[in-house]
């Protein structure tokens, strides 16, 4: 660790540029450091911690971050591709436009986390805990977030088409002009959600629940809503073409006749 060159109250700097470590950092201590544009691909960071570390532009692809600590820290255009990060802490991390791609977040906290125009596609976020995190335009296509808890969430404008969210909690989340065209919501918990202005086209909502959802000039075209609850929801000019509905979906009268269809 000779690039490690001052040490203050404030945590420990690194004064040169483009790092590149060992690859075996298990445990390491690393909080308050500086490793901006650090070289960390591949790296063993098993339980490190790097709770309030600035990695901003840091390359971390394919490192093993497994229960690792990055609390508050800085991975603002990080690239974390590939990485694992199964059960870390991410809270409260800022990751805006970090490139997470096929990044493995299954059981992960990244609540609160900023995740502004982040790469998350493909992304495994099952089970992982997300309330009030901040992924507006990030991109989702494809990712698996069964389970996952993004209650109260930020996620306008992501790009979800395709994305896996079986029983996943989204109460009150913002989801306004949002791609989850061909999505898998399949029991989630939608209650409250805003969808304006959402594709969510040949979506699936098998016993989702979305009382009280804004749907309002939502594109729900060939969407299937079999045995959901909609009791409340706000269905005005929202496009409901080809879509499917069951004798137990949970709808009135009155809410289709605000739709488009």
């Amino acid at each position: 660790m000779d690039a490690i060159s001052t040490r203050s109250d404030a945590g420990i700097a690194i004064e040169q540029e483009e790092k590149d470590f060992g690859l075996d950092l298990v445990g390491v201590n690393l909080s308050e450091v500086n490793l901006r544009k650090a070289k960390l691909s591949g790296a063993e960071l098993v339980k490190a911690n790097l709770s309030g570390a600035n990695l901003l532009k840091a390359n971390l692809s394919g490192a093993n971050l497994l229960k690792a600590n990055l609390a508050g820290a800085n991975l603002w255009e990080a690239n974390l591709s590939g990485a694992n990060l199964w059960e870390a802490n991410l809270a409260g991390a800022n990751s805006w436009e970090a490139n997470l791609s096929e990044a493995h977040l299954s059981g992960a906290d990244l609540s609160e986390a900023g995740l502004v125009k982040a790469n998350l596609s493909g992304a495994n976020l099952s089970g992982a805990e997300l309330p009030g995190a901040d992924l507006s335009e990030a991109n989702l296509s494809g990712a698996r977030l069964s389970g996952a808890n993004l209650s109260g969430a930020n996620l306008s404008g992501a790009e979800l088409p395709g994305a896996e969210l079986w029983g996943a909690e989204l109460p009150k989340a913002e989801l306004w002009a949002a791609d989850l065209s061909g999505a898998n919501l399949q029991k989630a918990n939608l209650s409250g959600a805003h969808f304006w202005e959402a594709n969510l086209s040949g979506a699936r909502f098998w016993e989702a629940n979305l009382s009280k959802a804004n749907l309002s000039k939502a594109n729900l075209s060939g969407a299937r809503f079999w045995e959901a609850n909609l009791s409340g929801a706000n269905l005005n000019a929202c496009n409901i073409a080809s879509a499917r509905f069951s004798p137990r979906t949970v709808i009135t009268q009155e809410q289709l006749d605000q739709t488009l269809a």
